[in-house]
């Protein structure tokens, strides 16, 4: 009798067990969904963000290279002039550290003023004159910058380029002010990082990417892993309970036939 009851017992809490798990593996799945499309819809709105702004920034350096002041001063010629006239304008862009007009036929770099013009941005200047080019950060340290560039067209010739040399500190401000807590988020310019969430280590693989329209960046992204103790320890809990209650009730079960079965043997003995 005692071995039949074990056995039994033990089937019930096994059955019991495999339903748990199995509870649980299907919980676990359908919350890591829910995640990873939350986590999309996020990166899809810090992207919406980041390239409203480059588009509001790029479409200012545009606004310039059209004024009638900037298409004559790049007409001119004058060093001087150019450089008083895109002194003028960095006061229209709180976000400018130097703005530059230079002509068509630049070939020298500009160390003058802090962020120094490089290589990478004398190249993308005399590329401007071909088409129109992608922000791009350049530089660094104190040089490094957002560069935007803008041609400036005079009886549909090119008579100049506007080099724009904005910060970029929005763009962490961007990722700071959304709510990253659930997801970890990285924006990058090939393999240079640009902005990040504090989540992002080297061991994390963020293999999901979304391309930043008018920029040449990425914004990498994945979900955190929320599985934690207190979940565990939950689900663990509601798995103990039904055990707890079939091990007690077999126990019970098997108290109370063996008394019965103890009474009905000793009443046939008496009989």
């Amino acid at each position: 009798m005692k071995r039949i009851f074990s056995i039994l017992s033990a089937v019930a809490i096994m059955m019991t067990l495999v339903a748990g798990g199995g509870m649980y593996w299907v919980s676990q799945s359908d919350i890591k969904e829910a995640q990873q499309q939350a986590t999309k819809a996020l990166a899809e709105g810090l992207t919406l963000s980041i390239s409203t702004q480059v588009n509001a920034l790029q479409a200012i350096v545009s606004k310039m290279a059209t004024s009638a002041e900037v298409i004559e001063v790049a007409d001119m010629g004058n060093p001087r002039q150019r450089a008083e006239v895109a002194k003028r304008l960095e006061q229209f862009m709180p976000s400018a550290l130097k703005i530059r007009i230079l002509p068509t036929n630049v070939t020298e770099l500009d160390e003058s003023s802090i962020p120094h013009m490089g290589n990478a941005d004398l190249i993308m200047v005399q590329e401007t004159l071909s088409k129109k080019q992608l922000a791009v950060i350049q530089g660094g340290g104190e040089n490094r910058h957002l560069a935007i560039t803008a041609a400036i067209i005079k009886d549909n010739m090119s008579v100049g380029v506007i080099l724009a040399s904005l910060k970029y500190n929005f763009l962490q401000s961007i990722l700071n002010s959304a709510h990253l807590d659930n997801s970890i988020i990285e924006l990058k310019q090939q393999k240079a990082s640009l902005a990040k969430t504090p989540a992002v280590t080297e061991d994390v693989l963020l293999d999901k990417q979304i391309k930043i329209p008018n920029t040449s960046w990425s914004l990498y992204y994945a979900p955190k892993n929320t599985s934690s103790i207190f979940s565990i320890s939950a689900i663990a809990a509601i798995i103990f309970v039904p055990v707890l209650i079939i091990g007690i009730s077999f126990f019970i079960a098997y108290r109370n036939i063996t008394h019965l079965l103890r009474q009905d043997l000793g009443t046939i003995l008496k009989a």
